[in-house]
């Protein structure tokens, strides 16, 4: 194996190949070796530093001291230092590392925003790549996953400012090295040693045994395996991204993905282009094989069959599955009169005096009334169970739930359907089908025509 290069090295050309040597740069440092190795190579490098340490306050006294510490170390070196203190009513009592991460980036986020820098940087290094491609290899991820941590991503969707990872190419034994050189202070985190954490079993039990199997060099050869992963991802990326695009459909409240142009992707492609729907239209739906497995079997069942998730629900459309979020508030009702517009979930709906057309053709978004039979204002509200309507063209009454269903209205979106009233007679359903009410005849001297017009989809 070629020789290690000193870690001063090894960052001094990360920040060079990244445009960061003149910073400012914001350091995650908790006070463990890894993140103190990293602050001290960046210090001595000439970068502007500013410190981002999280104190979750789970570990009583070592918690107190671990702040501490990176206040001393920072204070030593002249370093700006910010400390976010969890109050004791925002610990959760289960998942817990999530939330700490969930945390932890979101403090690096503020930091960055207010010191302007471009970039967060984390201590993470080839040791954590391997545990982290086996973590993800036994959790049943798919290319991502097995492509494991990047060197340099966004530090959140839609941010401009990037998490870099100096180290990630290090072994720990190096890194410990150059704190144990330089007599570098540090302090351990005794949940580190915990075997109820399967990172933790992972690397006390799970490496050290593979390389007294394989030889040593174990963690080195999984990360370099994950680099592969990562490449050939790149080259897959954009067929995936073109797919996914075809078949995603945002809506203010949710969206749907169109499973026929899935259909032509690979298994496990089509599997991760649900996952990826489900993390874009439903934020906080889960994105686990398991969930997976779910969203896949619900892609091949009948019509109407839905998923619970405290995210919201996923629901089996025809040809489709709507992602739809909770709903906030309730539906609002409206009253419009004549050159009025009201703007519902699904578009504008507008009542404007018009000429008559010579003929009038079969169109759910453009109603025609004969304004002296018109009772107005009209009344614009969601459906409710029991209302009728008699449709344009048809003898005697339907059910509102009939029309909607008739015309193949998903049922994700009944529940987001408006009907207008006139003088409290419903006159139709808003882009569906027109009543009877006022209808235009030979004796009409003035016309009005209510249109609808659909908010336009959004691309993904």
């Amino acid at each position: 194996m070629p020789a290690a290069r000193p870690l001063p090295d090894v960052a001094a050309a990360f920040l060079r190949a990244h445009d960061l040597e003149a910073g400012p740069l914001v350091v995650g440092v908790s006070g463990g070796a890894d993140s103190a190795a990293l602050l001290d190579v960046l210090w001595r490098a000439g970068v502007v530093v500013v410190v981002a340490h999280v104190n979750y306050g789970l570990r009583g006294a070592a918690s107190e001291a671990d702040e501490a510490f990176v206040r001393a170390a920072c204070e030593g070196r002249g370093v700006a230092c910010e400390v976010r203190r969890v109050p004791e009513a925002e610990r959760p009592a289960r998942g817990v590392q999530a939330w700490a991460r969930g945390v932890r980036y979101a403090f690096f986020a503020e930091v960055a925003a207010r010191s302007g820098a471009p970039a967060v940087a984390v201590a993470h290094h080839a040791d954590d790549q391997a545990e982290t491609v086996l973590l993800n290899l036994l959790r049943g991820a798919g290319t991502r996953g097995l492509g494991g941590m990047r060197a340099v991503r966004r530090l959140a969707a839609g941010s401009d400012v990037r998490l870099v990872r100096p180290f990630l190419g290090v072994r720990r034994a190096e890194i410990e090295a150059y704190v144990g050189a330089g007599w570098l202070a540090w302090r351990h985190d005794a949940s580190n040693d915990d075997l109820r954490y399967r990172r933790t079993f992972v690397r006390a039990r799970v490496l050290p045994l593979l390389e007294t199997r394989f030889g040593p060099g174990v963690a080195e050869r999984i990360a370099r395996a994950a680099a592969y992963v990562r490449a050939d991802d790149a080259l897959v990326a954009p067929v995936f991204a073109r797919h996914l695009r075809s078949a995603l459909d945002p809506l203010p409240d949710g969206g749907r993905v169109r499973l026929e142009p899935l259909e032509r992707l690979p298994d496990a492609l089509r599997t991760r282009a649900l996952l990826e729907a489900a993390r874009r239209l439903l934020p906080g739906a889960p994105r686990t094989a398991a969930f997976a497995a779910r969203l896949d079997a619900l892609a091949r069942v009948q019509v109407g069959r839905r998923l619970h998730l405290s995210a919201g629900a996923v629901v089996r459309e025809r040809g489709a599955l709507r992602f739809v979020r909770p709903s906030t508030s309730p539906l609002a009702s409206f009253v419009l009169g004549i050159g009025e517009r009201v703007d519902l979930p699904g578009g504008a709906l507008a009542l404007e005096a018009a000429a008559r057309p010579d003929r009038f053709a079969r169109d759910p978004h453009a109603w025609w009334f004969d304004a002296a039979a018109l009772a107005l204002p009209l009344v614009v509200r969601p459906w409710r169970a029991g209302d009728r309507l008699r449709p344009f063209g048809l003898e005697g009454s339907q059910r509102v739930s009939d029309v909607l269903t008739n015309a193949r209205v998903a049922p994700s979106e009944r529940a987001r359907a408006y009907v207008v009233e006139a003088g409290g007679e419903i006159a139709g359903v808003v882009g569906v089908r027109a009543g009877s009410v006022a209808p235009v005849t030979e004796a009409t001297r003035r016309v009005l025509c209510l249109r609808f017009a659909p908010t336009p989809r959004a691309a993904p």
